[in-house]
């Protein structure tokens, strides 16, 4: 009969399995890592400043990046700093999230004395131009999301003598700023106040809803081509 050795009465110890459990709980430890390594290297933003004027010193989270251009930096919390001589400094905190795709535009505000930077440096008025031309697009973004009514003026209702075209009366609108939107209603054969207002109610929308300015243009177009 096959005798087994003891050493008193402790167990005996396999080598190899504790090894073999070792390296498996290595390679597994390394994976992980490896995954959250990966994982976060995977994570960034794509940011592009343009500044206004172009020369100013960009510094976001202790970096300095240059304008008209597009970088991708990691998730987190930076601080923006832009500053120039003969301008007012701009700072913000930023919260920057995986995968935001980010447009900053900012036009520093100019200190006295300073008022004729752009004239003496036209180079630079451009991407003042740029960054004029984008606030004013967001601007009306903005605009025909909060008063969707304009989003199908104008509207012309219209009518035919003899298979030549006129128009009873227009809504269209106009915008003073993005805070004060007026619904424009030309009448130009005079009395469609109350049609117009159902009109814009057939289209789902309230009036109410709306600054209305009426302007009954009858008088100036008899006689005209209109009638």
């Amino acid at each position: 009969m096959k005798q087994t050795k003891h050493n008193g009465d402790r167990p005996i110890i396999n080598l190899k399995l504790i090894l073999s459990i070792s390296a498996i709980l290595l390679i597994v430890i390394l994976g992980i890592s490896l995954f959250f390594i990966i994982d976060d290297a995977s994570r960034t933003v794509t940011i592009r400043f343009l500044v206004a004027p172009s020369s100013a010193t960009i510094t976001l989270g202790g970096t300095n990046y240059r304008s008209a251009e597009t970088y991708r930096i990691r998730p987190g919390n930076y601080d923006l700093s832009i500053t120039k001589d003969g301008f007012d400094p701009y700072q913000k905190s930023l919260t920057l999230n995986d995968g935001d795709n980010l447009n900053i535009d900012i036009a520093l505000e100019i200190q006295p004395g300073n008022e004729n930077y752009y004239k003496e440096h036209p180079n630079e008025a451009y991407a003042l131009e740029t960054i004029w031309t984008n606030q004013m697009i967001a601007g009306s973004e903005v605009v025909l999301a909060d008063n969707p009514l304009l989003n199908i003026l104008p509207i012309n209702v219209e009518y035919y003598i003899q298979n030549k075209q006129y128009i009873h009366y227009q809504i269209s609108f106009r915008i003073d700023d993005p805070e004060n939107v007026v619904v424009l209603i030309n009448d130009y054969t005079g009395g469609n106040y109350d049609a117009a207002l159902e009109r814009i109610r057939t289209e789902g929308y309230d009036p109410d809803n709306y600054t209305i300015e009426y302007r009954d243009l009858s008088a100036d177009y008899t006689g005209t081509d209109n009638f």
